[in-house]
């Protein structure tokens, strides 16, 4: 998606955040259809989710640093970078060991 934003005369980096932001998946619609055909409590099941999580997780993580490297641009206040990324580790680590 990102490079067909190209065509569109949208700029690299631009293009580069259009990808980003469609990079998301849906987890939920990945569980349904999992669940439908009965192979969610499988081993293929656990990876195909489980690579869907991390899919999601990686494009939260690239969607922070994008918005941070934007700093400035299009009113968007400026972030240090380094500080986005200990947030995001910490949220991330905290999530993983939860009870």
């Amino acid at each position: 998606m990102g490079l067909a934003s190209r065509f569109f005369q949208f700029s690299w980096f631009e293009s580069l955040f259009i990808g980003v932001i469609f990079s998301a998946t849906s987890v939920s619609i990945s569980v349904e259809v999992l669940k439908e055909f009965k192979v969610l409590d499988t081993k293929e099941g656990a990876t195909i989710l489980g690579a869907a999580v991390a899919d999601d997780i990686i494009g939260v993580i690239l969607l922070s640093i994008m918005i941070a490297m934007m700093g400035g641009q299009s009113g968007v206040a400026q972030t240090n970078l380094g500080i986005v990324l200990l947030e995001q580790v910490g949220f991330f680590h905290r999530d993983l060991h939860r009870d």
